[in-house]
C-alpha cells in the first residue's frame, strides 16, 4: 500500500479545514461564556441591591380577652396589645 502525496495533501486539507472549523466553534462559545458571565455579574448586582432596600419587620402580639378560647378556621383574630412593630408589619384592619 503506496501513500501518494496527493493522499497525503488531501487529509492535511481535510484536517486543517476540521480544525478551523473547531477554532470557530471555541471562539464563539467563549464569547458566549463570556456574555454569560456578564449577565450572572450583573445579576448578582441587581440581588444585591434588592436585599438591601428589604427593611425590617417584625412585631410582638398578645389578645388580652379571655374569651378567645375557640378559634375558626379562617377567622381573623385581632390582637389589642401591640408590644412591637417594627417596619409597621402588624395592622389591627387586615
Amino acid at each position: 500500500m503506496r501513500i501518494t502525496n496527493t493522499a497525503v495533501s488531501e487529509t492535511m486539507r481535510v484536517l486543517t479545514g476540521k480544525i478551523v472549523d473547531q477554532q470557530e466553534k471555541l471562539e464563539i462559545m467563549e464569547q458566549r461564556l463570556q456574555a454569560l458571565e456578564r449577565s450572572a455579574h450583573s445579576e448578582s448586582k441587581h440581588i444585591k441591591i434588592r436585599q438591601a432596600e428589604v427593611s425590617s419587620v417584625a412585631f410582638t402580639a398578645c389578645v388580652s380577652a379571655q374569651d378567645v378560647i375557640n378559634i375558626g378556621h379562617g377567622q381573623t383574630i385581632v390582637f389589642d396589645q401591640v408590644k412591637t412593630n417594627t417596619g409597621n408589619a402588624y395592622k389591627r384592619t387586615t
